[in-house]
């Protein structure tokens, strides 16, 4: 396990506010690290488009080939090269990414949202993977929570997490339910 390291793991569906909590994150002083930056830098060199099922398709190819953990294992391992003492590692949706990640000592924290708050904020966020309608954004997330997917099950993830931070209200009310997060966790280091 890393030494000195203070390790939070976010877990949470499509939408759910994840990036948001990051981003507040980085201004703590957190290295961000998203398992599924693996899975677009793979994409593109494949030449393949980062259009959500394309990139559910190939990081259940990828999990198949090298085991579910796979994007985990290299997240961890870059936040071991990097000189921080605080890490949190982004769009984890499998079940053993989070045995893997909770063996090395990280703390998982569930992110949720309505299913019309979610979609209304991947529908704004203008990404290539978001342009879908709202009967394929629910097809997608059955899909990813449900563990129909062979590298996803969002649902049996959030059941593991340590903590959950419910983003159904203002942004002020995520900032203080991540504020109160950090305090039980006890100070930066």
């Amino acid at each position: 396990m890393m030494e000195q390291k203070r390790l939070i793991g976010l877990v949470g569906a499509n939408g759910s506010g994840k990036s948001t909590i990051c981003s507040y994150l980085e201004k703590k002083g957190f290295l961000v690290i998203s398992l599924s930056d693996y899975i677009r830098e793979e994409a593109d060199a494949r030449g393949l488009s980062q259009e959500r099922d394309v990139l559910t398709e190939l990081s259940n190819t990828l999990k198949r080939e090298e085991g579910e953990a796979v994007f985990a294992k290299k997240a961890y391992q870059k936040a071991l090269s990097d000189n921080v003492s605080v890490v949190a590692f982004d769009s984890i949706r499998h079940p053993k990414e989070c045995g893997y990640l909770r063996q090395m000592g990280t703390r998982l924290i569930g992110v949720t949202a309505s299913t019309g708050a979610r979609y209304d904020r991947i529908s704004s966020r203008g990404l290539e993977r978001d342009q879908v309608n709202q009967e394929i954004f629910e097809k997608q997330d059955q899909y990813e929570r449900s563990g129909q997917s062979s590298g996803q099950n969002i649902d049996a993830c959030l059941s593991v997490c340590d903590a959950r931070l419910s983003n159904d209200g203002s942004l002020q009310d995520l900032y203080d339910q991540i504020e109160n997060l950090l305090a039980v966790e006890g100070p930066l280091q």
